[in-house]
């Protein structure tokens, strides 16, 4: 399995980080659910939002291990995956609790992303995740 990210799931990470009372376990989060799914598992996951044929936009359920409230109370992870090369892109990444909470993205915001994703690949930008698999 191999994890890209976007230029836009970076700067919503950064802010995660920059948040170090509510989001400082964001990486052991990350480097958790990661470790615990293989890419066959991530891709049956019900929180299908798009797709066609073998590529998929997910949203992922992770929980935020300083909250305590499992993953429903956790962070909220949109990926590309695509099955032939089992890729996952990282897209966007937003918590449900906390002082950077938000509800659920719109159908246009998910748009935007996968167009961003493209334009990113096209130009080379995305770049391999630093999370340890």
């Amino acid at each position: 399995m191999a994890l890209l990210e976007s230029q836009t799931y970076q700067k919503a990470y950064q802010k995660l980080v920059k948040k170090k009372t509510s989001y400082n376990s964001i990486n052991q989060d990350l480097h958790e659910f990661f470790n615990e799914h293989k890419f066959d598992e991530i891709w049956q996951m019900r929180f299908f939002l798009r797709g066609n044929g073998g590529v998929r936009l997910l949203k992922l359920r992770l929980k935020n291990n300083k909250q305590k409230r499992g993953a429903s109370g956790g962070y909220r992870l949109i990926v590309r995956c695509q099955q032939n090369t089992k890729e996952i892109c990282l897209l966007y990444i937003y918590p449900k609790t906390g002082p950077l909470r938000q509800e659920n993205i719109e159908d246009t915001f998910e748009i935007k992303l996968l167009k961003k994703y493209n334009e990113q690949r096209k130009q080379g930008t995305l770049v391999l995740s630093n999370i340890p698999i």
